[in-house]
């Protein structure tokens, strides 16, 4: 879509601000989005092809940084702060309120 407010990535969740990142450096939000996606640690690793150690690491800076106590809330106040935004029409089981069995 052209008009979508945000550039589409092909996931669920797309990056709202990508030059213009607050306090999470561009890998920790990467981490985030994919994370959002619901992908595991060892998932998030080769999708961005670094070591699951580098992955973890780039999540606890990023959750320091945002004063998150877990990565769920981490990902929250990336959403909240416009960092992450959800892509709702892409999002399978929201759009309409229907449920994905």
């Amino acid at each position: 879509m052209a008009d979508a407010p945000f550039p589409d990535d092909g996931g669920d969740v797309v990056t709202a601000h990508p030059h213009g990142l607050l306090d999470v450096s561009p890998l920790g939000v990467d981490v985030l989005r994919i994370l959002a996606r619901g992908l595991d640690m060892p998932a998030i690793a080769r999708e961005m092809d670094i070591s699951v150690h580098t992955a973890r690491r780039h999540l606890k800076t990023a959750m320091e940084q945002l004063d998150a106590a877990n990565p769920t809330q981490a990902v929250a106040i990336a959403i909240g702060r416009g960092l992450l935004a959800l892509n709702v029409a892409l999002t399978p089981g929201i759009a309409g309120g229907s449920r994905v069995r």
